[in-house]
């Protein structure tokens, strides 16, 4: 879908087309739904998040966005980078008494190759505290430098790389412990 048919369609939606709303929809949906369980590590708080994303985008008063596919991303990975900041309690992995991989190993989000070890990156991914999660996601997952991921956390990007790190050693640790080895 172009920029310009996301224009199209949510121009019709608003006069009160509801087909060319669901066409949106079913355009952006996949991508947004992964993007904000990576995020959030929950299905459920996922799919609140793009509800509230489309109604946000459908209610908007004035212009329509140049691209609304990327001003529905952009609303969903803000949605998700919020709640994992309001995420008062987190399970940690415990990290004592284990020996941390060096920079030499493998990236965990090389792993995921098959759909068990998919299933694992996610169970692993669940366990990080919300700061690393939102950081592995962007990194490992969105390809985000971490230049990019300091200005949109507002975050330096030392203690940007210092969560993406911790997050791989905490997940190699868990992927170890379920037998999960690239």
């Amino acid at each position: 879908m172009t920029p310009e048919e996301a224009r199209e369609w949510l121009k019709r939606a608003r006069r009160g087309d509801e087909v060319a709303f669901l066409r949106l929809v079913e355009a952006t949906r996949d991508r947004l739904l992964r993007l904000a369980k990576r995020m959030t590590g929950r299905e459920a708080v996922a799919e609140e998040i793009l509800q509230e994303s489309y109604f946000a985008l459908w209610r908007t008063a004035g212009p329509i966005p140049d691209d609304p596919s990327a001003w529905l991303y952009k609303a969903c990975l803000n949605r998700a980078i919020d709640i994992s900041r309001r995420e008062a309690t987190f399970r940690e992995v415990p990290m004592e008494g284990s020996a941390l991989p060096d920079d030499a190993s493998p990236n965990p989000a090389e792993i995921a190759m098959t759909k068990a070890a998919s299933d694992a990156m996610s169970e692993a991914a669940a366990l990080l505290p919300p700061a690393e999660r939102v950081v592995f996601a962007l990194r490992a997952y969105e390809g985000f430098s971490f230049d990019e991921i300091s200005r949109r956390l507002s975050i330096s990007q030392s203690t940007a790389r210092n969560q993406y790190m911790s997050a791989r050693r905490r997940m190699a640790l868990v992927l170890a412990a379920k037998g999960v080895t690239p």
